[in-house]
Order: C-alpha cells, then sequence, then structure tokens
C-alpha cells in the first residue's frame, strides 16, 4: 500500500459523495502546505516530467556532518526506531533526504556519491522524483543489480575510494542483524568499521538547517481495544508470553519449524521479553491509536519489557514484571487508559527514552529475547552476551498476532461485509456519473466518495488504513502510484481505471483492490485483466497440506496464468493483514524474492486464523498508452472438507472481501467451465449477503445485480 508522507494530505471532505458536483476537491493550499514541508506534491500525469524536490543542500548539509564525525558512508532506511513499514512524519528521513516518498528504499551516502535502492513497485516514482545530478537510482529485480548491503561490502570501497570505511547511521533505526551482516562482510584489504550511534544526523540537517520545513509532532490518543473485538484479555496474552520465555511447551507456542535450533532455543529459560514491534505492543496489551500519530495504523511509539528475572521454571516466587514505555501524554495519570494498564493490567509506565537505561541495567544475568527486527541500538543497551535474536519465522508475538482468534476472524468477516456496502455504493454512483451522465471524475474525486461512504458505517474507526491508489490509464502501471490531490487526472473511459482502498474498523482492516472500464476494454486489456483473475482464482481455489505448506510455496500459483504469456508483475502476491492493526503484517506473505528483488525470509507455516491479501497484477508502461490491473481479496486460513468431513490434516482459503468482481473485462474464451463457475459464485455471494444492506438504495442495488 501507498505512503507517502500522509501528513501533508488536505483535509477530506465531510460530507458524503452523492454526485460529482459534491466532492469537495482540495485547492491550491494543499500544495503550498506540501512545499512549506519540503515535499513536491505528486503530479497527475506520470506520462510528462516530473520535477524533483531540490536536494542538493540537504546533502551537502548531511556531508559536512559526515566530515565532522569522520563517517565514510551513511545509511539512511525508511525504518523508524522499531523497524516498522508506515512511520510518523518526524522519521521519514529517507524521503526528505531524497526527495522519493515512496513506502520502502534505503538510501547511501558518501561524499561524492548518493544512491537510492527500491524495488520493483517503486522503479518509476524513484526516476520521477529523484535528481539525476544528484542520485543515482538501483532498481531491485533487474538484472545485475546488486541490494544495498551486497552493495557496500563489493562495490563501496571501489565508489568511495578507501579500502576501510567507516559506515554511519543512527544505531536506532538500522537492525542489528543488517548491521552484522555487513561487518562479517569486510575482507583483507576491505575493512568495514560500525561508526553507528544512537543519534541522526539526517534529523539534525532537517531541524538545524530546515527548521520551517520538521513536522511538529502528531495529535494521537491511546484507549483500550475492548476484548469484544480482540477476543483475549491482554492478561491473558502477557502470560501466554511468560510462558514461552520460560521454555514451556515453547515447542506449541511458536512456529519451530524454520530451524531445529530455533526450536532449542525457545526451550531454554530466558529473564526478559522485550517488544519493540508496535503493532506487537499494541496486540499484547490490547491498545489502539486514534487518531493515529502514525499515519493509517491505530499504533504508537513505545516498548514493552516483560522481566521474570526472579521467578523459577517449576515455582515462580516473584509474580513477571511488565513495564511500558511511551509517551506519558499519551496515557495520563487519571485517564481511563491509565487505570487500564495499572490497575487492570498490572503494568508500571515510564517514559519512552527511558527504555535505554532499563535495558542497560537489567536484573539477573540470563538470556533476553529480542525481535529479528531488533536495532543495533537495542543489542548495544542489552549487550550481545544476553541478546538472544528470534528468526523471522520464530517470533511467537508475530505468530499469534497472524493467526486470528475466532472473535477476531468473525469481526474480519463482518468487517469486510459492511465494507462491501460501502464499496457497492461507490461503485454505482461512479458506474453512474462516468457512463450515463458522462461526468468528468478525476482519480481523487473517486477516492473521496469512498471514504465518504465508508464514514456512514459502524465502527468506522475515522480513517483509512492507507492512502487509497485510484490510476487511470498508464498511472495505474505504477502499482504503488501516488494519487495527487490537486490535479488528478480525470478518469478515462477508454481504459482501465484500478481503485485499490481500505478502511480502518474497530473489528477489521480492509485492504480490497478491483479494475474496472466504464467504456469498451480492448483485447490486449481483456486478456491481460483474465489472466490476472485466473490467477487470482488459482490461489484462492486451492487446498493444501497442514503444517507443510508455506505462503511462497503457492506463490506460483497466481502467476502461472500471466506465465503462459510471458508476463509476470515485480511485487509479491500478498501480504498478511491486521485486525484493527497495520494493513500489511509481513510475517506470512505469498511472496518469493525473484518477485520483489528482495531476499525473502524463512517462511512460516500457513496456520488457521491467518489473513492474507490476495492480489495478483499486470502492469504495462507504453508511453502514455499503458495500463494496470490488479484484483486484491482478503483471504483467511481454515481447515478445508475431506469426503465431507472437516479435516485436520488440510486446509483452505476462506474469502472475506464481498466486492464483485467486473465481468466487463473478462475474455470468457481463456476460463475453464470451473474459472466460470467460480466468478458467478463469487458475485452471487456478494449479491446475497449485500442486497438486505442495500434494499434503499435503488441505484446501488441495481448495480449489485448486475454484476
Amino acid at each position: 500500500m501507498l505512503d507517502c508522507f500522509p501528513f501533508l494530505r488536505c483535509n477530506r471532505a465531510q460530507e458524503t459523495a452523492s454526485d460529482a458536483s459534491s466532492i469537495t476537491l482540495c485547492t491550491d493550499a494543499s500544495n503550498e502546505k506540501a512545499s512549506k514541508h519540503g515535499i513536491e506534491p505528486p503530479t497527475a500525469n506520470t506520462s510528462t516530467a516530473v520535477k524533483p524536490v531540490p536536494t542538493g543542500d540537504r546533502l551537502a548539509s548531511l556531508r559536512r556532518r559526515m566530515a565532522d564525525q569522520g563517517v565514510d558512508l551513511y545509511i539512511i532506511t525508511s525504518q523508524d526506531a522499531h523497524g516498522s513499514e508506515y512511520t510518523a512524519p518526524r522519521d521519514q528521513l529517507r524521503a526528505f533526504i531524497s526527495g522519493f516518498t515512496g513506502s520502502a528504499g534505503t538510501v547511501l551516502v558518501s561524499q561524492s556519491f548518493a544512491g537510492l535502492w527500491v524495488d520493483g513497485r517503486y522503479h518509476v516514482q524513484a526516476d520521477q522524483q529523484t535528481e539525476r545530478e544528484y542520485w543515482t537510482v538501483f532498481k531491485l529485480g533487474t538484472e545485475g543489480v546488486l541490494g544495498w548491503e551486497e552493495w557496500i561490502k563489493s562495490k563501496a570501497h571501489e565508489k568511495v575510494g578507501m579500502d576501510s570505511i567507516k559506515l554511519g547511521g543512527d544505531a536506532r533505526l538500522l537492525p542489528y542483524t543488517t548491521v552484522q551482516g555487513l561487518l562479517e562482510g569486510s575482507g583483507e584489504g576491505h575493512e568495514l568499521v560500525a561508526a553507528f550511534e544512537e543519534h541522526s544526523l539526517v534529523t539534525d540537517v532537517w531541524m538545524e538547517d530546515f527548521p520551517t520545513l520538521y513536522p511538529p509532532k502528531p495529535k494521537t490518543k491511546v484507549h483500550e481495544h475492548e476484548v469484544r473485538f480482540a477476543g483475549l484479555e491482554a492478561d491473558k496474552k502477557i502470560e501466554k508470553l511468560v510462558r514461552f520465555s520460560r521454555g514451556e511447551e515453547a515447542d506449541k507456542l511458536v512456529d519451530t519449524t524454520e530451524h531445529e535450533k530455533a526450536a532449542e532455543k525457545t526451550k531454554r529459560r530466558a529473564e526478559h521479553y522485550v517488544v519493540d514491534q508496535l503493532d506487537e505492543v499494541a496486540w499484547l496489551l490490547n491498545l489502539r491509536a486514534s487518531p493515529p500519530g502514525i499515519p493509517n495504523n491505530p499504533v504508537f511509539p513505545a516498548y514493552v519489557v516483560v522481566s521474570d528475572a526472579e521467578g523459577d521454571r517449576d515455582e515462580a516466587k516473584t509474580a513477571p514484571t511488565v513495564t511500558l514505555f511511551t509517551s506519558l501524554d499519551l496515557v495520563p495519570e487519571g485517564s481511563d487508559v491509565h487505570h487500564y494498564l495499572i490497575k487492570t493490567l498490572g503494568l508500571t509506565v515510564r517514559g519512552y527514552n527511558e527504555v535505554w537505561q532499563h535495558l542497560r541495567t537489567l536484573p539477573g544475568t540470563g538470556r533476553v529475547i529480542l525481535s529479528e527486527k531488533a536495532s543495533y541500538a537495542l543489542i548495544a543497551a542489552v549487550t550481545m552476551d544476553r541478546s538472544s535474536i528470534l528468526g523471522p519465522s520464530a517470533s511467537p508475538l508475530a505468530l499469534w498476532k497472524s493467526c486470528k482468534n475466532a472473535t477476531e476472524l468473525t469481526g474480519m468477516r463482518n468487517a469486510y461485509r459492511r465494507d462491501g456496502l460501502a464499496w457497492a455504493r461507490w461503485a454505482s454512483w461512479l458506474e453512474d456519473q462516468m457512463v450515463n451522465r458522462k461526468a468528468h471524475i478525476d482519480e481523487h474525486g473517486a477516492v473521496l466518495a469512498l471514504e465518504a461512504e465508508r464514514r456512514k458505517l459502524d465502527l468506522y474507526a475515522g480513517f483509512e488504513a492507507y492512502d487509497a491508489i485510484a490510476g487511470t490509464g498508464e498511472k495505474a502501471a505504477s502499482p504503488h502510484y501516488e494519487t495527487p490531490e490537486v490535479g488528478s487526472a480525470r478518469i478515462d473511459r477508454k481504459t482501465p481505471f484500478l481503485m485499490d482502498s481500505g478502511g480502518q474498523y474497530l473489528d477489521g482492516t480492509i485492504d480490497t483492490t478491483r479494475t474496472v472500464h466504464f467504456g469498451k476494454p480492448t483485447r490486449e486489456q481483456k486478456r491481460a485483466y483474465t489472466r490476472v483473475l485466473q490467477g487470482h482464482i488459482a490461489l484462492d481455489s486451492v487446498m493444501f497440506p497442514t503444517g507443510k505448506t508455506t505462503g511462497s510455496t503457492l506463490d506460483v500459483l497466481a502467476r502461472r496464468p500471466l506465465w503462459s504469456d510471458g508476463k509476470d508483475y515485480l511485487h509479491g502476491t500478498g501480504h498478511g493483514i491486521g485486525a484493527f492493526l497495520n494493513v500489511h503484517e509481513l510475517f506470512v506473505t505469498f511472496s518469493s524474492s525473484a518477485a520483489s528483488g528482495a531476499s525473502a525470509p524463512s517462511a512460516p507455516i500457513l496456520r488457521p486464523g491467518m489473513c492474507l491479501s490476495n492480489e495478483p497484477g499486470y502492469y504495462l508502461v507504453d508511453n502514455g498508452k499503458g495500463f494496470g490491473v490488479r484484483i486484491e481479496s482478503i483471504l483467511a486460513v481454515v481447515p478445508a472438507k475431506v469426503g465431507g468431513k472437516e479435516s485436520s490434516e488440510w486446509l483452505r482459503f476462506e474469502r472475506l472481501t464481498r466486492v464483485p468482481i467486473e465481468r466487463k473485462m473478462v475474455d470468457f474464451g481463456l476460463l475453464t467451465q470451473q474459472e466460470k463457475k467460480w466468478l458467478q459464485e463469487h458475485n452471487d455471494q456478494c449479491r446475497r449477503e449485500l442486497k438486505e444492506g442495500l434494499k434503499y438504495d435503488k441505484r446501488a442495488l441495481k448495480w449489485l445485480k448486475r454484476q
């Protein structure tokens, strides 16, 4: 999903859009607001030149500070101190220094070189948003392009012109495993020396040299996420985590299939567990933030340390202590959430930055468990001798969070059914405007109209799960196209229109993509759409063995129809999704390293309750004549039936999304009878479940019946 300095977005229209004229678009003040923060607003026409943000002065300021610190090569990632994909405005350091606003990418800067590494989603956008005078773009997934870590180990000495390179960066923003891998790359005559600090030179540049561009502190509030939505009390989750730390039935509590050594690790007793991932903190304590300080995600900056140093594996003498480190203004004394934390859960609450001293003085001498995303600074505070870093498939919190319980699954089903009503009302309005009224609707106007429909619905949290991607024509050929608020392109009746949008509800997080056409699709457009649909159906329909199957194993199913035409897409087929949490839960995915250009971690097996997106696509860039197609639904892993009976040995997917799939763009001559049946049954199911909620909306009901 797209993520590009969302704090620059102007206020959306609060009124429900009933026709084209009622959609309130942002004025040119939005451009002024963007420029105020040093970000160039996206332009509507991706086929013409986009003026990048001037970054020469920013690079010069950074290089002066690097020279003062004796740093030869500075690393700037997209993450915050918690390894988050989506970050608060002040943490978007890579976007500030480079001008590139995509959600993922890494920057390396020396005195004579500035490089930006991006995956297949952002090849076009990175070229558009960076100045060629200063920047070299490395497009992962293309032939001969090394990842930035490998580039440092094999190419940096030649580029920087030194045999010994002093690496710099904010130690809080760099995963320990990444730094360790870099330092292990030092060879004879080619030395890499760590010079990382708990401090960011880029933040200094932003605050001191460009103070008017530095974003204000986000305003947010933290509240309890009620058990009627969470399905399990926080104290029971904490108890389960303590059992894991003590090594009690660890093999049953966590997926240890990644490596045998991971199983052995988790069986040994640990005295402390450090929770640094923001969605894991929120899930563990049943807390959510609203409005979100981190755009689109109901999480907040925090660490949790669970300590059991004085306990005994067989007979605990002292109850474990749980300490939450966060900004105290988020949980003020006297508030309901403070009472919940102190009285109900028995937690200790301390200031956010107090975590460092706390970690340096942890009692005992036993192991301290940290996630595989733990920062270099966290490991340094705990010390490597005490640290036990879990592998990507061995994190208990990531696993438990990804496996939705019965209450969460019910909530997700209800949320997707409810959101289907909003989508049907919006789609029928848009079709009426485009086909019957011949109105001129632009991409951003379509986004506003869909969000307005969501605001009417029960349990809507008041914000979207991500910035919608609405693309017409070749703009949809960029998988993470940034739909501009000002100067947005009019929807073209001669080409497909792609809408990727999702809301946040108290009982579920939405992520849906559909591609439609308001004119007569060409043969090429229909064939591409149909191949994408066939891949979507193949993944949706598969039955697979319990305890053996990973998402990467199934990824090929979605690609095979496109492969038969010599086509593919440079992104993963799907990702995990939270239950009123982050839209991306990357513990479990449908993906392959070859597709994304990134190194894929060892994939966990698929388990009941896991929810993932199914979103194959096709993207044609052709001098302004191209188009994009993507179809996305959310799947839940559930037991399959064998011989009419539910089997514990086989699993399948339950499709949660309740939005019909466009038939106009289907080349039915390419579909098998089984695929035709699947499409009919899906749209029939949407009609059955949505018609009651649309009975007073004649236009939406007629649209639904036509699908």
